[in-house]
């Protein structure tokens, strides 16, 4: 008899590590499509009409690359990305630090537009101005800051 509880405990602890694995499998596979899904609400709920075409993701080298994407408002003013890619490093995050190791954008156009009250709209979103008093900050807090190792533009075009 502790023979067969010894084997149906192993069988409900493998069960219990194969499922964890299983999930761990599907949210990997799932999150391209739903940063894909929920990049595209947020921009239509800003107002610009905006279709996805790939993207890939991999949450182990930290690498987001995104292909075909192009988005519009109803004035036609928006964007166009042909491919876009950024590598994180993730270390200094623990530094309070985003550091990009590689942004590379080829093959793409942005609409900017300056309106007659001298408000900026950027690909078809109008960009707030900061004409409201700065937040206090804790003096003890630790600015995050930001880095760029190396970063690759071409052919990119930017209509204003």
């Amino acid at each position: 008899m502790p023979e067969k509880r010894q084997v149906s405990r192993l069988r409900c602890r493998l069960s219990v590590v194969a499922l964890v694995i299983a999930l761990g499998a599907l949210l990997l596979t799932l999150l391209p499509i739903g940063i894909q899904y929920g990049a595209a609400r947020w921009l239509t709920s800003q107002g610009v009409n905006t279709t996805i075409g790939d993207v890939d993701l991999n949450l182990f080298t930290g690498r987001l690359a995104i292909t075909s994407a192009t988005g519009a408002n109803d004035q036609g003013k928006g964007f166009h990305i042909g491919h876009a890619l950024v590598n994180l490093d993730y270390a200094p995050l623990f530094s309070r630090e985003i550091r990009l190791a590689n942004l590379e954008l080829r093959n793409s156009a942005v609409d900017l537009q300056v309106g007659e009250d001298g408000g900026l709209t950027v690909a078809g979103m109008p960009i707030p101005s900061s004409e409201e008093p700065p937040e206090e900050e804790d003096p003890d807090a630790t600015p995050w800051g930001f880095g760029l190792d190396d970063a690759r533009i071409g052919d990119v075009t930017l209509h204003y």
